[in-house]
């Protein structure tokens, strides 16, 4: 009988109905008899990885295979991916090729690890003996099925050994390779903007784009800072457009809830300094391959790199590409990974690690409907909103969801807005409404919950992921008196779970860059989600990676010393993530640590941030974690939070003396010119002018001052009289 992964029974029908339909349309089971087919599916065990994790074993005996039903999962041989599966594909078929079903247990044994939230169905040994036995028409087609999966595996293996990356019996000199500049592997948000970038800086050359999906569609990663935002219009994105398309926020808010709390407290938030926004990206994703098609960049659709057949190097590199129409071989000077955390090309040369001596952390997930507002002071505002606890954080991420437009309309809405809408927004400018209307879409607004926590104090990693999600909410009050005002949705996003997981996020590369290609984005490192590193960050990234790529092209020298510039960024960008990262959470312990790192990072950041402006070849517009008095000071509050653990010191006791470096800082920093211009307290609730706590106070309205509309809820730019959202006449001003 199939058991499940998970206690939700509408989704492991789902996940069933999906494995007999990827069965049938097997060529080894087409003619099968429907009863048998129905045989084999309840023989099967759905269960869930989360991305990161490692398929293993452990809930059953020896001797397995797994079926792909959703995500995509690699092997990895020596931390180097040897091969990949897809949904329809078979994993570990030698686990019941042999009559005991013992696999093969040696050092060379491959390792199975999934990209991303994955579902699997489980088809052990004693199952598949039983089936045969009831079932004998089964017995054939099974192990064709099977003996398939494995050639296929060993193809691929075979492939890495003959021909390793950059050695001999390559193909990068055939006649028939493609000749380009540039190929980005992923077509993602943030190899979209390496190649848009680099393209308006060189338009000579010639950029190739690699997606292995057939389209842009959901991901997790909705809120943005000021950062993306200067760099989405940079990329082509009016301000307009993004009204638009995109629900807006103010800035962030934070609070912090104990295990005695019965309500969240303590209340920080930075807010009015520029409008942001709360993307989808898909919708995203879509406009910004408008904005590549107009410069003329060639973005391929379902291409995949064969890594393991593929000649990383200088000058040139050669890659194999699987299209659907065959093999494809290219040739390049420059390659650029933007695959995100499947981090193609790393992984394949044997950079792919996880930092050693950090904080990682686990992330569950899901999307729910607002049934009420929070009855919790400063809740009701437009920003993405935080609840921290000792363990790690809650985030709230207000979305503007256009999911139930067709991938045909909304391209044709997105060009027409490229058309249409002027640099300057303007009361006489269609708004998102008359848009939705015009190309038959209906907006909804859902809201992004998710949890994030330590993994060394993680102790819901037993549970299913449905089960893990509500371990934390009910653990803590506070949360569960904020959480009682939504309703989870189920399959918010199509086929994908209501609860996703991320386990053990943190990773980064020994070397970002090297002879002949260099990565960008979550490819380059993927620290955490807090403050939202994969677009602020990764953006950077790329605008470094451009300028990098720019001195090997017109030296004609891709190797890795040219990139090494650019890899020192990396490494040093990366590190103080790290290290930031470790403050925060380590801080969340007590609500006066909590309190403090938080100021430490807003007050410091905010004065790098408001004498930006234009992106340059020096300044990729990510705010100076590098800073050494910030550096310093992040170093100095990790080593006493770390003794403070290690001797089980009281957390107050410990956020006391956190307070007095972070004080020692603050100090200096209200004595500075930018502070005392600013009138930094303009931006805080309760912090005034010369960064001091006020828990009751009258605050200066900030640089972006709005209005709310009564109908749609939408925070408007105040010197606007209607809805830029819904159209709706601006209220009545006071006198």
């Amino acid at each position: 009988m199939t058991t499940g992964m998970t206690a939700d029974p509408a989704a492991l029908t789902r996940a069933l109905t999906t494995a007999r339909a990827l069965l049938a349309e097997a060529a080894e089971f087409r003619t099968a008899a429907p009863a048998d087919l129905d045989a084999l599916v309840d023989a099967l065990h759905v269960e869930t990885v989360g991305g990161g994790r490692t398929l293993t074993e452990d809930d059953g005996p020896p001797g397995a295979a797994w079926l792909v039903l959703e995500g995509e999962l690699i092997a990895l041989q020596d931390d180097r991916e040897i091969s990949h599966f897809v949904p329809g594909d078979w994993v570990g078929a030698a686990g019941l090729l042999t009559d005991t079903g013992d696999t093969d247990d040696t050092d060379d044994a491959s390792t199975i690890r999934a990209l991303a939230p994955s579902t699997v169905a489980r088809l052990g040994a004693e199952a598949r003996a039983a089936l045969e036995a009831d079932r004998p028409a089964l017995r054939i087609p099974l192990r064709r099925t099977l003996i398939r999966a494995l050639a296929g595996e060993a193809r691929q293996l075979g492939r890495r050994v003959s021909g390793q990356l950059g050695g001999a019996g390559t193909p990068a000199d055939l006649e028939d390779t493609e000749q380009v500049d540039v190929v980005v592997v992923g077509g993602g948000p943030i190899g979209l903007a390496y190649a848009i970038w680099l393209k308006r800086a060189r338009p000579a050359t010639r950029i190739v784009v690699l997606d292995r999906r057939a389209r842009p569609g959901y991901k997790v990663g909705e809120s943005t800072l000021s950062t993306t935002v200067r760099s989405l219009r940079s990329l082509g994105l009016s301000h307009t457009m993004l009204r638009r398309l995109f629900a807006n926020k103010l800035g962030l808010a934070f609070w912090w809830v104990g295990p005695e709390s019965e309500q969240p407290g303590s209340h920080i938030d930075v807010i009015e300094i520029e409008e942001t926004f709360q993307v989808e990206r898909r919708v995203l994703e879509v406009a910004l391959l408008q904005c590549a098609a107009q410069l003329g960049i060639d973005v391929r659709t379902e291409w995949r790199v064969d890594v393991t057949r593929s000649a990383i190097r200088a000058p040139r590199s050669t890659l194999v590409c699987e299209t659907p129409d065959g093999e494809h071989r290219m040739s390049a000077a420059v390659v650029c990974d933007a695959s995100g955390m499947a981090a193609v090309i790393p992984r394949a040369l044997g950079r792919y690690r996880k930092p050693p001596d950090t904080i990682d952390a686990n992330s569950y997930f899901g999307y729910f409907k607002r049934l009420a507002n929070a009855d919790l002071d400063h809740w009701d505002i437009a920003a993405t909103r935080h609840l921290c606890f000792p363990e790690g954080w809650w985030w709230f991420i207000t979305v503007c969801s256009w999911e139930r437009m067709s991938d045909e309309n909304l391209g044709a809405m997105i060009g027409a807005m490229f058309d249409e809408l002027p640099a300057e927004d303007g009361d006489d400018v269609p708004t998102r409404a008359d848009y939705a209307a015009r190309f038959d879409a209906k907006t909804e607004e859902i809201v992004s919950i998710g949890v994030v926590v330590r993994d060394d104090l993680d102790d819901s990693k037993h549970l299913k992921p449905e089960d893990r999600f509500d371990h934390w909410v009910k653990k803590y009050p506070g949360v569960e008196y904020i959480l009682r005002n939504y309703e989870r949705v189920e399959q918010p996003y199509g086929k994908h779970r209501s609860i996703s997981t991320f386990q053990k996020m943190s990773h980064d590369l020994d070397t970002a860059a090297g002879d002949g290609w260099l990565a960008v984005g979550d490819s380059a490192f993927f620290v955490n989600p807090l403050f939202s590193p994969g677009l602020n960050f990764g953006n950077g990234t790329a605008y470094m990676a451009v300028q990098a790529t720019i001195r090997a092209l017109d030296t004609a020298d891709p190797s890795r010393e040219t990139f090494r510039s650019y890899e020192t960024y990396i490494r040093a960008v990366g590190t103080a993530l790290l290290r930031e990262n470790e403050m925060l959470y380590r801080g969340f312990r007590s609500a006066r640590s909590f309190e403090r790192v938080l100021m430490l990072k807003f007050f410091f950041g905010i004065t790098d941030i408001l004498p930006r402006g234009d992106f340059s070849p020096s300044d990729p517009y990510a705010y100076n974690l590098l800073d050494p008095r910030f550096t310093n000071t992040v170093q100095q509050t990790i080593a006493i939070m770390r003794d403070g653990e290690e001797r089980g010191e009281d957390p107050d006791v410990t956020a006391e003396k956190v307070a007095a470096v972070v004080d020692a800082l603050a100090e200096w920093l209200r004595d500075q010119p930018v502070v005392k211009e600013a009138r930094i307290g303009r931006y805080f609730t309760h912090y005034t002018d010369d960064l001091q706590r006020v828990e009751e106070r009258v605050r200066e309205p900030g640089d972006f001052r709005t209005w709310r509309c009564t109908e749609c809820r939408s925070f408007v730019e105040e010197t606007f009289h209607r809805c830029l959202v819904c159209g709706s006449p601006a209220p009545a001003r006071k006198a």
